[in-house]
């Protein structure tokens, strides 16, 4: 639902979408690679039982929607990323997330304020995607939630932009499962393949 790709081992290119995350790869009539975005999808009926690639079969009430039609102006907003190698190795699934969702942005204030060019937390690979980063419900600690994108293992590094005093793999209720080492603002995690890991982090201070 983030981004669509076609690649050959040495290259590759990948749709982004806002909106309708529908995409198909079909050729030509002279045999060349064609990727197709929805922009649109307008309907007038919400069903028909008339349509013979559906065996005339029924894929909801069949009701008129001419409010579907969405007649007029429509704004899109889509991309393309060429990129070399895989898409792992290009990191596509983050060049995707930064694209589309905007950094969000507050006005800052004196008290508890922290220099610029830093962030909270990082990886140091392409092959993972960080999902979630969030107060603990019950704890005054972080919890960072993150998953191993490829099929074989990975050696993921987190780093934070303060010190990390303890930290734990927890599961998905966040419990605690297991102490981990830290070592000043890095943490090291090994991660089977597709491996999601949770992890709960005690800063200093």
């Amino acid at each position: 639902r983030e981004f669509s790709l076609v690649e050959d081992g040495e290259r590759g290119l990948a749709v982004f979408a806002v909106g309708l995350p529908e995409t198909a790869a079909t050729r030509d009539p002279e045999g060349k690679l064609v990727m197709a975005l929805t922009l649109l999808r307008c309907v007038g009926w919400l069903s028909r039982d008339d349509f013979p690639t559906r065996r005339c079969q029924n894929a909801g009430p069949t009701l008129q929607t001419p409010d579907a039609q969405c007649i007029g102006p429509q704004p899109f907003r889509y991309a393309v990323f060429p990129y070399e190698d895989g898409h792992l190795e290009a990191g596509v699934k983050n060049v995707a997330r930064m694209w589309r969702v905007p950094v969000p942005t507050i006005q800052g204030v004196w008290e508890g304020h922290v220099p610029g060019n830093c962030g909270l937390v990082g990886t140091r690979t392409r092959l993972t995607s960080v999902t979630a980063v969030k107060k603990h419900e019950a704890r005054d600690t972080l919890v960072v939630r993150l998953y191993n994108l490829s099929d074989g293992p990975v050696t993921e590094t987190l780093e934070f932009g303060a010190t990390v005093r303890a930290a734990w793999r927890v599961d998905l209720l966040e419990e605690r499962v297991r102490s981990l080492e830290v070592s000043g603002g890095t943490l090291e995690l090994e991660l089977r393949p597709c491996e999601i890991a949770t992890v709960e982090v005690e800063f200093e201070g």
